[in-house]
């Protein structure tokens, strides 16, 4: 692994998901990532993020077109590397990485990146396998929240991808975040990801979209990237797993696992944690009108897991790929 790869990496860290329907407050309207706004290209998270299209195939003829059943966020680290969220790595040999902030839109070859191998945290394989075995339902408190993590590396270098601003930390050191338990002290930051842009089960039910009209037909209810504010307790931050509340706040939704958040940390955008998973609340919801993102999210603390992918990949780096290479399309 070269010198300037373990750098970067090092560097990487630090960047300079129910009640009365008709209650809708502001923050719900407007502040949320599901009604959030795009992420633009003079803004400071653009080219840091990818979409990652599960069950991918492609039309060489026409490279506009793809077919994809599920999605997943990403997080760039280095211009080879990603982090998302490990359970996003089911179908990983049909699953392409996208480099665009609106998959919507028209996409070239040279967008679309193959996956050449990657590695989940040993904890999280055998957690899984341990609730599997024995029926636990998926929630907040499952052991295999606290490790649902993956690393890909890419067969080439993203084009584009946004020179991530300084920062060294050892990975064994006690970090910033994690130190402060005082409940009074907040921090603010982002989350961006390409997933739901609305918490209702059907779109006709989501007042913004009733109040609105659209020329072209309504929005795609996902693959653009979008961002929002959210404040969180300082204290949050000495846990393994965040879990917020996003019934009337800002939050993630289906298809944001991995999406990143980046925490303000004396002026620069700091990759404090990842969205791994939402939960409807229990009983909240009997006619079914919202999904799971009226809820309930859960984030992975990146500050518990720098060993991990420092030493992850340094082996992805010495490693052969399990993965083979496609032939077609060539420029992929």
């Amino acid at each position: 692994m070269t010198l300037r790869l373990w750098a970067t990496l090092f560097l990487s860290f630090t960047l300079a998901a129910c009640g009365d329907p008709k209650f809708m407050d502001k923050t719900k309207i407007d502040g949320s990532i599901l009604r959030g706004s795009p992420v633009l290209r003079n803004d400071s998270l653009f080219g840091r993020t990818v979409y990652i299209a599960k069950n991918f195939s492609f039309d060489n003829s026409s490279p506009s077109l793809f077919r994809k059943f599920g999605l997943c966020s990403g997080v760039i680290i280095h211009e080879r590397y990603i982090l998302t969220a490990a359970h996003c790595t089911t179908n990983i040999m049909d699953s392409r990485v996208i480099f665009t902030n609106d998959v919507n839109q028209a996409l070239t070859t040279s967008q679309i990146y193959q996956i050449q191998d990657f590695k989940v945290p040993d904890e999280y394989e055998q957690a899984r396998l341990r609730e599997i075995d024995r029926n636990v339902v998926p929630g907040p408190a499952n052991r295999s929240n606290r490790y649902d993590l993956a690393i890909i590396k890419l067969y080439r270098p993203l084009e584009g991808a946004k020179t991530l601003p300084t920062y060294f930390k050892e990975p064994n050191t006690v970090l910033y975040m994690t130190q402060s338990k005082d409940a009074k002290m907040t921090a603010n930051g982002y989350v961006a990801g390409y997933g739901r842009i609305s918490e209702y089960n059907r779109f006709q039910d989501d007042p913004r979209f009733q109040q609105e009209s659209f020329q072209n037909g309504p929005p795609p209810l996902n693959g653009t990237l979008t961002k929002a504010k959210l404040t969180l307790n300082m204290a949050d931050f000495s846990n393994r797993v965040i879990q917020r509340s996003q019934r009337f706040s800002p939050g993630v939704c289906g298809g944001d696992s991995g999406a990143p958040l980046f925490i303000d940390r004396d002026g620069k955008d700091y990759l404090q944690a990842i969205a791994i998973a939402t939960f409807k609340v229990k009983d909240e919801d009997p006619e079914n009108t919202f999904n799971n993102c009226f809820g309930e999210s859960l984030y992975l603390n990146l500050d518990y897991h720098k060993k991990w992918i420092y030493n992850s990949i340094g082996e992805l780096e010495n490693r052969k790929s399990n993965l083979p290479q496609l032939a077609q399309p060539q420029s992929i």
